[in-house]
């Protein structure tokens, strides 16, 4: 165990991790990492987080994204980017490396590579597509030449589309929707429960354990465990969204790591709403975790944070405080959406890195 202090804006602050087996790991902002024999970003000692490259998602005028709800964007090892929902009937957009519209992909329908509503189009191991519907446990499943493999029915509740990670044997890792109970409820902190749970490739649950640790708050998102994969696709990270304890399992139940984040950023004492670690992407040995200001009435123009943890010693490298949301995608990338005038979203995608500051 390791504690140690953060270098960068924000203040003093401290994050504890937990090592429990052995692993190796790898999210625009700033930080460069200085000429060591080891290039990786938590080389840095006074880092900065920045943006890079960024992209704008350049979709024809028959092609429009959902405006005023969630859009998510993943990018395959291609470059290419995917993005859903669509205002086109069961499909979702396709863009190359350049932010260029290359097509739509699906029809409604419930024959193969055919769509309800795809809300969500996540890569898996071998740049395999997982398209999740409405129904988050409803998904089917793309080669990387987008032709349809299967589709799966996991029979187990998905509470969001955050809550899955993707497994390198074709299985599923899905956060369990935990009921609060009136006693939980009238006291207003949690028990224990359940944490996650192996979907196989039929759909069957294969296994669950973790456990949510007792005495958190019962607000409605206290109830979501969220997991987030790795980019080897062999373990994944797991944590619920108030709990600032974030945790790396492998598929057979075994707890890897425990990383403990600082304590919450935002406290409202006049009310119930606080800081939450809202999101979370392993790219080259950082945990990019997303903090923002939540509650049972979430306020959408309080501060957000972001900020970049060592995964192998726990120590906060950098953080930077944001006025629009950072949506992080596996393999290092953020994108963010902001409203036109006409009420449709535009896309911008950046590469995420750490930079030497000063």
């Amino acid at each position: 165990m390791w504690t140690s202090g953060r270098s960068g804006p924000g203040g003093a602050s401290s994050a504890r991790v937990v090592i429990l087996g052995a692993f190796s790991l790898v999210g625009v902002l700033g930080c460069e990492a200085p000429e060591v024999d080891d290039a990786s970003p938590a080389a840095c000692v006074e880092c900065e987080i920045r943006f890079l490259d960024s992209i704008q998602l350049q979709a024809p005028d028959t092609v429009t994204f959902n405006g005023g709800g969630l859009v998510t964007v993943s990018r395959d090892s291609q470059g290419r980017h995917f993005v859903a929902p669509t205002f086109t009937p069961g499909a979702f957009a396709v863009f190359d490396q350049a932010g260029q519209f290359e097509q739509m992909v699906g029809r409604v329908g419930e024959g193969p590579g055919e769509f309800a509503n795809p809300r969500w189009v996540a890569v898996g191991p071998g740049d395999s597509l997982w398209v999740h519907q409405n129904r988050a446990e409803d998904v089917s499943i793309l080669d990387p030449e987008l032709g349809f493999v299967r589709r799966t029915l996991m029979k187990t509740e998905v509470p969001s589309l955050e809550a899955a990670a993707r497994l390198g044997d074709g299985a599923i890792a899905v956060g369990e929707r935990v009921s609060i109970t009136p006693d939980e409820r009238e006291s207003g902190v949690l028990g224990s429960g359940p944490g996650v749970a192996i979907v196989d490739v039929s759909g069957e649950v294969l296994s669950s354990f973790g456990q949510r640790e007792p005495g958190r708050p019962a607000t409605r998102l206290s109830a979501v465990t969220s997991v987030a994969q790795t980019p080897s696709f062999d373990a994944f990270w797991l944590w619920s969204h108030f709990d600032y304890r974030i945790e790396r399992w492998s598929p057979d139940g075994t707890q890897l790591a425990v990383i403990e984040p600082d304590e919450p950023r935002f406290i409202d004492p006049d009310s119930d709403a606080r800081g939450a670690v809202w999101a979370i992407m392993e790219s080259e040995g950082v945990l990019w975790i997303h903090l923002r200001f939540a509650g049972p009435f979430r306020d959408e123009e309080a501060p957000q944070i972001l900020q970049a943890v060592d995964i192998e010693s726990g120590r906060v490298l950098a953080e930077r405080s944001m006025a629009l949301t950072p949506y992080l995608t596996p393999g290092g990338f953020v994108y963010f959406v902001e409203e036109d005038a006409s009420g449709l979203n535009r896309i911008s995608v950046m590469l995420l890195e750490l930079r030497e500051g000063g």
